[in-house]
Parts: structure tokens; sequence; C-alpha cells
């Protein structure tokens, strides 16, 4: 098969996380009807864990790559979306849950919408689903993309673009070995022409705290400080002038997740 999708999941230390991820993935994702393949990338993790980690990807079926030093995140982005030529790219974390409709609602819209960058998806946070009880879902029918005033960025834990525009701005810059990587993207994204998206449902669960508590992170605060600095020199100014550099501009109405669309989409 050759894949339309690839789903990539960067990891680190995490098994328990990784394979909640993956189950729900397994559960909630037609993969072979959306000629979707999954990609895990082991940022390093110690030893016995990325054996572990090989096991959980063997046991259902999904490729693993092995990086020989630790990369960070927006390496490990780019190893995923080079790893494959699928001309829908989606990344995630693995203390990410995804649920019904997910992915065809997500590649639908960004397959759909020429006009739009990254396309995220919301999440309810600091959760999985041993602690959380979902409730009842709104119809995935009414769905729409949102904007935001003056967004940069969708959200960096569960995002999808065309391959194609990630090739355009030359993908994510590997100075940002964590933190303001997506931001990075999303501003160069818009400066092309395609601005950044969220939609407003599926919602799926987020662990969230995985980059900061984990062992091989314990200079997170110190590595959040310099990549704000990197942030700021690259583009210039504060945060807000950052922000005031994103001009509202006249883009098309974005496609509605809609039961005519989605019975073209299938």
């Amino acid at each position: 098969m050759t894949p339309e999708i690839c789903i990539g999941i960067p990891t680190l230390n995490g098994p328990v996380r990784l394979e909640r991820c993956l189950e729900s993935i397994r559960k909630y994702t037609n993969l072979e009807g959306l000629k979707a393949q999954v990609v895990v990338s082991d940022d390093f993790s110690y030893e016995s864990i990325l054996a572990e980690n090989k096991k959980i990807c063997f046991n259902f079926g999904f490729d693993i790559l092995m990086a020989k030093a630790r990369l960070g995140v927006a390496q490990q982005w780019n190893c995923l979306t080079r790893h494959t030529f699928a001309p829908v790219m989606i990344l995630m974390n693995d203390d990410v849950e995804v649920v019904p409709d997910w992915l065809e609602a997500l590649s639908f819209s960004i397959k759909n919408n020429p006009h739009a960058g990254m396309i995220g998806l919301k999440a309810y946070e600091g959760v999985t689903s041993a602690n959380f009880t979902r409730p009842l879902p709104a119809s995935y029918n009414e769905a729409v993309l949102e904007r935001g005033h003056k967004m940069v960025a969708s959200t960096g834990f569960l995002f999808g673009f065309q391959r194609s525009k990630y090739d355009t701005v030359e993908g994510f810059d590997p100075h940002f070995f964590a933190f303001y990587e997506e931001v990075d993207f999303g501003i160069r994204l818009h400066a092309a022409g395609w601005p950044s998206y969220m939609l407003s449902y599926p919602i799926v669960l987020h662990q969230g705290g995985a980059t900061t508590t984990d062992p091989k992170n314990i200079h997170a605060s110190k590595v959040l400080l310099e990549s704000r600095e990197k942030f700021l020199v690259k583009h210039g100014g504060t945060i807000a002038q950052v922000r005031d550099l994103m001009k509202e501009g006249s883009y098309p109405d974005p496609v509605q997740w809609n039961t005519m669309l989605k019975t073209w989409v299938d």
C-alpha cells in the first residue's frame, strides 16, 4: 500500500504512554481504508525502554525509527516527515489518545482546504482514558475549522499539514530542541500564505507534561528559555510584536465537515 497519510509519533522513555496512544489509534482509526501508515520515532530512550518500545510497535505492526543520539522535537518531526512520501502528514505526541472519526475529519480538512497551513485538534487536557469519561460528543458533521484572532500556529500535540507546504518552508527548524518549534513553523507557513486553523471536533485526550517530566529533560525550564530567546531573535521583538505581524488576510471560507462531505471522503 502506498500511503496517502502518515501518522508520525515521536516518543521518549514512555512505553505506557506509547502503548496507550497506539491502542487508541488501532481502536478508532481505519488505517487501511484511509491508506494511512503509522511510524514511531524513538528519540534515544534508555536501552531497556527502547526494547519495550520496539516490542510494542512490533505487536501493533507499526514501524519504529531509532535515533542514535538525542535529537529533540523539531528534528524528530523532520525525520518522521521525511521518512515518507505521503502527501498528508499528521504529527502527534505519544501522550495523546484519539477518538472516533479523528483521522477522517483531520485528513479531509487538510486535503480540502488548500489555503490552510497547520490544522490541529483540540483536546481534553491533563487526562487519559483511565481517569476521564468524555461527555457525549457533539455531531462530527457540524465540525468546522476555527481561526483565532491573529492565530500564530495550531496546537503542537496533534496537527497535520500537506507535505508540499512543509517542503516549501523547508520543514521544522532544528535549532528548536523543544518548545516554540510549532510556532516557528506556523509563522513561516503563514508568511507563505497558509495560516493555521483548529478543527472544532473531534476532541482528543491529551495527558500532557511528558516533555517537562522526563528524566532526560531535567533542564526543561532552561530549554524553554533558550528556545524563547532563539524564537525572538529569529522573528524579532516581543511575542506581542510577532503577533502583530500576523495580519488577518482574506481567505476562502473553510470547508465544513458535514454528512455530504463525509460520504464523499468515504
